[in-house]
């Protein structure tokens, strides 16, 4: 991994220092593609889909990449299935990383 992958990494450990479960990583993965993602520090630190899903699995500390890669949408729909509210808890995840200082700007594709 490189070094600027590995700040990213620790970056996001400080946020979620109570660990992150797969299904929440898959969510994760979700919110951070697609977009600028900046640490409180400033740093530029998005990855792209497949390297996102490979700082999420050792976030996560299960399975490789593809676990996560492409998984947010299905992930997502499957919960809403058993009556989870899968949008709320993405916001969720989303203003957790905001709070701490992180700025999220999706890219319009």
């Amino acid at each position: 991994m490189s070094s600027k992958n590995e700040k990213y990494l620790d970056s996001l450990r400080k946020v979620f220092s109570e660990g992150v479960d797969k299904i929440t990583g898959q969510i994760l993965w979700g919110i951070l593609v697609n977009s600028n993602v900046y640490t409180p520090d400033g740093e530029e630190v998005g990855a792209s889909f497949r390297g996102t899903g490979k700082i999420i699995s050792e976030l996560v500390g299960e399975g490789d990449y593809l676990d996560y890669y492409m998984s947010s949408g299905f992930t997502k729909e499957m919960l809403k299935t058993i009556g989870f509210n899968a949008d709320a808890f993405e916001n969720d995840l989303r203003q957790k990383l905001l709070d701490a200082g992180w700025k999220i700007e999706k890219i319009e594709v």
